[in-house]
C-alpha cells in the first residue's frame, strides 16, 4: 500500500510540473500571437503608407517640362557664348 501512494504522489507531483511547464509554454505562444499580430497591423500601415507616397505623373512631367526647358535655355546661352567667341 506504501509503495502505491508513493507512485501516486510521484504521477502526481510529475502532473504538476508538467502542467506549470506547459502552462507558460500556452502562455508564452499567446503573447507572441498578440505580439505577431500587432507587428504584422505596424507592417501593413507602412506597407499603404510607402505606396502612397510616390510622385504623380501630372507633376512629374511638369518637372521634366520645367527641367527640359531650363537644361534647353543652358544650351542656347552655351551657343551664343560659343558664337562670340569665334
Amino acid at each position: 500500500m506504501l509503495d502505491q501512494t508513493l507512485l501516486n504522489w510521484l504521477i502526481f507531483t510529475l502532473g504538476a510540473i508538467m502542467s506549470a511547464i506547459l502552462h507558460t509554454i500556452w502562455g508564452a505562444v499567446r503573447d507572441l500571437r498578440a505580439e505577431d499580430k500587432a507587428i504584422s497591423q505596424k507592417l501593413a500601415s507602412i506597407q499603404i503608407l510607402v505606396a502612397g507616397d510616390y510622385i504623380r505623373k501630372q507633376e512629374f512631367d511638369r518637372v521634366i517640362d520645367r527641367l527640359f526647358v531650363k537644361l534647353d535655355s543652358i544650351e542656347a546661352s552655351l551657343v551664343s557664348k560659343q558664337d562670340k567667341e569665334t
